[in-house]
């Protein structure tokens, strides 16, 4: 069980097994979060989703096997996001590809943490995805995706303001109809 209060590479690996083992613990009803405190009195995890997403790869005898796969696995759906993007762009190939580079290899932090086996990596697959949808106007899609985003990790708050901004945007030219529909 992780350690409250310390940071481990593997700590969602680690819940995620204890999820696979244990079972999701089960959620109160509504009636719980509004009336009783269930917040005051319990301690939440702000990466519930994040945890789950690692449960597919506990199945690995190796924990350290189990991560590189995420990793694998959590890179793959951010490249196919980033390709999405950039092919909705219509971009000269030359450009995607320097967009490509420089979004993996442009800051030598944001690539360490790409290959560590975090949720942030999914988290910015889904703010690309967010993205995406904005740039198609597929504003039933944004629901969805703004939910995961809040299960996914408590960096949500990329995707919604991102939101916020193609509403003021798409205000600011006229397309109220769009705006409101974000």
């Amino acid at each position: 069980v992780p350690i409250p209060g310390r940071w481990r590479a593997d700590q969602h690996l680690v819940i995620a097994d204890q999820y696979w083992r244990e079972g999701v613990p089960s959620a109160p009803g509504w009636s719980a979060y509004f009336f009783t405190g269930y917040f005051t009195t319990h301690a939440v995890d702000p990466w519930l989703l994040s945890d789950l997403a690692f449960v597919p790869f506990t199945m690995f005898t190796d924990g350290v096997l189990g991560l590189k796969m995420a990793t694998v696995i959590f890179l793959i759906v951010l490249i196919i996001s980033a390709v999405l993007v950039l092919r909705e762009l219509r971009l000269p190939p030359a450009l995607a590809f320097t967009f490509l580079v420089a979004l993996f290899f442009g800051s030598a932090d944001f690539t360490q943490r790409l290959l560590i086996g975090r949720p942030f990596v999914l988290m910015t697959a889904v703010f690309l995805l967010t993205y995406l949808c904005i740039l198609k106007k597929r504003f039933l899609f944004l629901t969805p995706l703004l939910a995961i985003a809040v299960l996914l990790s408590h960096l949500f708050v990329l995707p919604l303001m991102l939101c916020l901004s193609a509403v003021l945007s798409f205000c600011a030219i006229r397309q109220r109809r769009d705006a409101l529909s974000c």
